[in-house]
């Protein structure tokens, strides 16, 4: 009887079911770990944004704005008499921003609130360059809105259009949380009061230059004339012009009942 012996290559492959599937396997373990690693890091990473997102909006919460020479009492009464007073206030408010100011300086109004916004958001996040956060961006978007259609964006948050600025959120496929739609409003109120207070500041310091222009006029007159050396009250002062005698022409002549009246007398006599 003849014996065959069968060899195997080193290089073949096992077809055994254990062992052809054993580095497939072990891959795919590998994988798995790498793959739960990269969700926990982005939980990880989810959650530190939420809670910064939190307390940037408790941060926009205690934001006000100032308003020069008065405490934020004083500038909380301004914007309330404005409020309550609106329909007197609103033609002069609009007239203001959407007619006086030009582009330039509807900028500068809306910059201040957003100056203070990122500053805010780099203090809580703790970076020097917030632009590639995603709360940066979207309140770029909000801002960008309130200062298109030359400054109409951030007048139609003071009416009931329906052309509003949350209508790009809706409109995106990106999801906005709950925390970042909330700061978001809080930025368009800011928005809001900072016009009002611009507003209010403008209309008083032109109401307080016309009143000293006409005070300075006033101080200007009387000492021209006093300088003249005579007195308003002191008719005996006054030029020649004022004082002259009436000629004879310029003295009303007598009526025929007075010419009849001074008749008579004299017949009597």
């Amino acid at each position: 009887m003849r014996l065959v012996y069968l060899s195997i290559s080193s290089h073949t492959r096992p077809i055994s079911g254990d062992g052809s599937f054993l580095i497939h396997t072990r891959h795919r373990r590998h994988n798995d770990v790498r793959l739960d690693d990269d969700q926990a890091m982005a939980l990880v990473i989810r959650g530190r944004d939420e809670e910064n997102t939190q307390r940037t909006l408790a941060a926009l919460e205690r934001t006000r704005i100032k308003y020069p020479g008065k405490n934020d009492d004083e500038a909380q009464d301004v914007l309330d008499h404005i409020i309550k007073n609106w329909k007197t206030h609103k033609p002069k408010i609009a007239s203001y921003w959407l007619v006086k100011l030009d582009s330039v300086k509807r900028k500068k109004v809306i910059d201040i609130v957003r100056g203070n916004v990122e500053a805010i958001v780099a203090r809580v996040w703790r970076c020097r360059n917030v632009e590639h956060l995603r709360l940066t961006r979207l309140f770029n978007r909000v801002f960008n809105r309130m200062h298109n259609g030359r400054g109409q964006g951030l007048w139609n948050c003071f009416t009931t259009s329906t052309d509003s600025w949350e209508t790009n959120f809706s409109k995106s496929t990106d999801a906005v949380s709950d925390a970042e739609l909330q700061c978001c409003r809080r930025i368009v109120r800011l928005s809001k009061d900072c016009l009002l207070i611009v507003f209010h500041f403008a209309n008083e310091a032109k109401s307080f230059a016309e009143d000293r222009e006409r005070s300075e006029n006033i101080a200007t007159f009387r000492a021209s004339v006093g300088s003249r050396g005579y007195s308003m009250t002191s008719q005996h002062e006054l030029p020649k012009r004022f004082t002259r005698p009436r000629s004879a022409a310029s003295i009303p002549r007598p009526t025929w009942d007075q010419r009849w009246r001074t008749e008579a007398l004299t017949s009597q006599q």
